[in-house]
């Protein structure tokens, strides 16, 4: 992490001090004890590293926790480096402390000392009992490991313990951590951080950190000034207001756009526009991910990608854009799919026909359906890989529906195009089907 002087020692432990259930950290002896009542607790990961928490921090602040609220401080903190360190997608386990020790005296189902996932809000929840009261603090650093990442909130957390004193409280833990993230990462995700401690209740003075310098793209403020992005990752940059970007998608293949971001970030969307300004996709963010794509059928197809934040003045927030080059999708034989359909989207696919399908005199047919009152209304264009459009746009329509049917003359991709009707938008279902000659 980066952090050469807390606790930058051996650690003594003694993996067997008593027979009582019960384990600490001796700040006199400068020792790890640890009981064997039920449980060995020396076979939990969890209550050893709960521990080795304490000694941490008495190692950046000798006597620390002699208030009520440090001490509630202390026992947060060494949960939190506990879970911090489980392997990750197991929900039900990873917020648990110690559920390993717990199944000598728990009977839930899965037994665990604390948790790090409570709703415990200050001062609400407060009680007066350290280990209680520290559950308040550790789902505060549990909701900051979602949205940094485990090193990043663990560098954040254990540097801003350098800035507290033995009598530490609540509002103490948390300005220190506005004013380490502040110098450690120039106070990105201050807003978020200040939202994750006011949904604990807990108390802070620290004034907002500044926004942080804009990044290289801009200014690409408006769709008119749209900056090129090359294919490829873009890190670094910085949602402060609406950011454009110029890209291109090269023939016969589809442009995919990725937009990341840290847990716990506000929601976003994603557009994708001609450059008339005409909506080809738009998404929103799931849990700091959202991901749109665009497709080219013949000559190079310019679009203008949209970055848009929830609402104009809120706190800016990081992010990665990454514009992936990729093949087109190829519909399955016999298997319906759902196409979503804007006025300006053109959905684009390839259809390999092998030259023994040619030669067998098989049929291609293509069926898309509006779906549902609310679909567009389809329309296909079918093209040759000699470059030839076999089928435009405009045949074979029905009110609801458009059919294409031929038999292939070229092996090779054909490239089918869907769009909707004009004036209509919505969901389409599509088929490709193709009949051997009898």
């Amino acid at each position: 992490l980066g952090i050469r002087n807390a606790n930058a020692e051996p650690q003594k432990i003694d993996a067997h001090e008593s027979a009582e259930d019960n384990s600490f950290f001796d700040a006199f002896d400068d020792v790890v004890a640890l009981g064997d009542g039920g449980v060995d607790d020396g076979e939990d990961a969890d209550v050893i590293r709960h521990e080795y928490g304490h000694a941490i921090q008495e190692d950046q602040v000798a006597d620390f926790g002699l208030g009520g609220e440090g001490r509630a401080l202390g026992e947060g903190f060494g949960d939190f480096l506990a879970v911090a360190f489980h392997p990750g997608g197991a929900p039900g386990f990873d917020p648990l402390v110690a559920s390993w020790d717990a199944t000598a005296y728990s009977s839930k189902n899965p037994p665990y000392l604390r948790r790090t996932d409570r709703d415990k809000r200050y001062p609400r929840d407060y009680r007066g009992k350290p280990h209680a009261d520290g559950e308040i603090w550790s789902r505060f650093l549990w909701d900051l490991l979602g949205l940094l990442g485990r090193d990043e909130a663990l560098r954040v957390v254990i540097e801003s313990h350098f800035l507290l004193t033995p009598w530490a409280d609540f509002r103490d833990g948390a300005n220190a951590v506005l004013l380490t993230n502040l110098s450690l990462r120039g106070g990105r995700d201050d807003a978020a951080i200040r939202a994750l401690l006011d949904e604990r209740g807990l108390p802070y003075d620290v004034a907002p950190a500044p926004p942080p310098p804009e990044d290289a793209f801009e200014e690409n403020d408006t769709f008119e000034t749209a900056a090129f992005a090359p294919a490829g990752s873009h890190e670094n940059l910085l949602l402060a207001d609406p950011d454009w970007y110029a890209a291109t998608v090269p023939p016969h293949r589809r442009l995919h756009v990725t937009v990341l971001t840290g847990g716990g970030t506000p929601s976003f969307t994603v557009e994708i526009r001609d450059p008339a300004g005409g909506l080809a996709a738009r998404t929103s963010s799931l849990l700091g991910r959202a991901e749109a794509t665009a497709e080219a059928a013949a000559a190079e197809r310019a679009v203008r990608i949209g970055i848009l934040p929830p609402q104009a003045g809120g706190a800016p927030f990081g992010y990665t854009l990454i514009l992936a080059e990729t093949e087109l999708p190829e519909p399955r034989p016999g298997k319906t799919i759902l196409v979503d359909l804007h006025p300006a989207t053109v959905r684009v696919y390839r259809i390999p026909f092998p030259a023994p399908k040619v030669a067998g005199g098989d049929r291609l047919e293509i069926r898309a359906r509006r779906a549902g009152r609310r679909g567009a209304l389809p329309e296909l264009r079918l093209t040759a890989p000699d470059g030839l459009v076999r089928r435009a746009f405009g045949e074979g329509l029905r009110r609801k529906k458009a059919t294409v049917t031929l038999q292939p003359d070229e092996p090779g991709a054909w490239i089918l195009e869907l769009r909707p009707r004009e004036g209509t938008e919505g969901r389409v279902r599509l088929k490709v089907r193709v009949k051997r000659t009898r």
